[in-house]
């Protein structure tokens, strides 16, 4: 029993010492979007959004400016970040008032994200939309270890341009 009661002992104390219990991790999160329409067979259009919500820096330098990679713990939490389902939501920019969620969905693998615009399709074309992506605390299952928080991000605005019809560059 007193074997029991040493080794205990000792684990806590290894646990205190680890590199890993040290401050959280909090990694920033580049969102990207677009907005597309279908048109089915009988000519109904249907307006979808997607793109991706990914840790800064995960796969390669931060906004290509040449800052450096991520490396050791700073990877780790990135990655879970990546992986974890994340709520994204779609907005429509009002000037004149507050803007208007007009769709959401969740991230999937790797931080890509697909919903529909719920709006009538009419309506789309000629606003401004951006996404965000709501911050998620992940909390790890051995205290000992730290929290990793995924900051909330915003895309770019996009204004959608009414649809085209007929062959690219011609008049």
């Amino acid at each position: 029993m007193k074997k029991l009661g040493g080794l205990a002992i000792a684990l806590v104390v290894i646990a205190a010492l680890l590199p890993a219990s040290a401050a959280a991790s909090q990694m920033e999160t580049r969102v990207d979007l677009e907005i597309y329409g279908l048109i089915d067979s009988n000519g109904s259009v249907t307006y979808r959004f997607s793109g991706d919500a990914l840790p800064e820096g995960l796969f390669g330098p931060k906004d290509h400016s040449g800052l450096e990679q991520l490396s050791g713990q700073s990877e780790v939490a990135a990655l879970k970040c990546a992986l974890t389902r994340r709520e994204v939501e779609l907005f429509r920019d009002e000037p004149e008032a507050a803007d208007t969620l007009v769709g959401s969905t969740r991230t999937l693998f790797v931080g890509f994200f697909d919903g529909l615009v719920e709006l009538p399709a009419e309506q789309v074309p000629g606003a401004t939309y951006y996404a965000q992506v709501v911050e998620k605390v992940l909390t790890p299952k051995h205290h000992h270890k730290p929290k990793t928080t995924c900051l909330a991000g915003t895309s770019p605005a996009i204004t959608v341009q009414p649809p085209q019809f007929g062959a690219a560059g011609q008049e």
